[in-house]
C-alpha cells in the first residue's frame, strides 16, 4: 500500500503541493490560516511566514513570505508579496518579489507585476502581466527622465487577453 500524499496546505491525496524553487514551500504544519472561511476584515492585513487565506479581505495586504488565497477567498486589495498562489478571487494590483502562480480556480482583475509568473489552464485576468527580470522591493523603482525609454525602445506589454500592445507607462 502506498502512502497517503498531502499537499501542501493540508489538501487530500492527489492536492497539488505548492513549491517554490521545485521546492515545496513548507509543511502543513508551517502554514498559519489567517482568516479562516466564513470570516472577513477590512483594513491593512500584514502576514509574516507562509499564510493561507480562506476569508474575504478588503483594504490592503502585505506578505513577506507565500501567501496562499484558497477556492472560497475573495481579495479586494492591492497585495505586495514575495510569493502569491491564487485560487479564489483577487480583485487589485499584486506586486510579487519572487512568483505570482494562478491555479485553475484563478479569477484575477488587475495588475500583475512579478519575476516569474505562471497561470494555470481555466485561471482568469484581467488585467495588465508585467514580468521582471530582477526582484525589486515592494515599492516600485522610480526612473529619471533621463532613464525612461523612448517609445520606440519600449518593450511591448501583453495584454491579459492575449493581444500586444504598446506600452504606455
Amino acid at each position: 500500500m502506498s502512502p497517503t500524499k498531502k499537499g501542501i496546505f493540508g489538501g487530500a491525496a492527489g492536492a497539488a503541493a505548492v513549491e517554490t524553487e521545485g521546492q515545496p514551500v513548507a509543511d502543513a504544519a508551517g502554514v498559519r490560516t489567517v482568516l479562516p472561511s466564513g470570516c472577513s476584515v477590512e483594513g491593512k492585513l500584514i502576514c509574516a511566514g507562509p499564510t493561507r487565506i480562506d476569508g474575504d479581505v478588503t483594504g490592503e495586504l502585505v506578505a513577506d513570505d507565500v501567501l496562499l488565497v484558497d477556492a472560497n477567498s475573495t481579495i479586494v486589495a492591492n497585495l505586495d508579496v514575495r510569493e502569491l498562489v491564487v485560487r479564489g478571487a483577487v480583485r487589485g494590483d499584486v506586486n510579487a518579489n519572487a512568483r505570482v502562480a494562478l491555479e485553475e480556480t484563478a479569477v484575477v482583475e488587475g495588475d500583475i507585476a512579478a519575476p516569474s509568473i505562471s497561470i494555470s489552464e481555466g485561471a482568469q485576468v484581467a488585467g495588465k502581466i508585467e514580468i521582471r527580470r530582477e526582484a525589486t522591493t515592494f515599492a516600485p523603482a522610480k526612473r529619471s527622465p533621463a532613464a525612461t525609454p523612448s517609445p520606440a525602445s519600449r518593450p511591448e506589454a501583453i495584454e491579459a487577453d492575449g493581444e500586444i500592445g504598446e506600452d504606455v507607462g
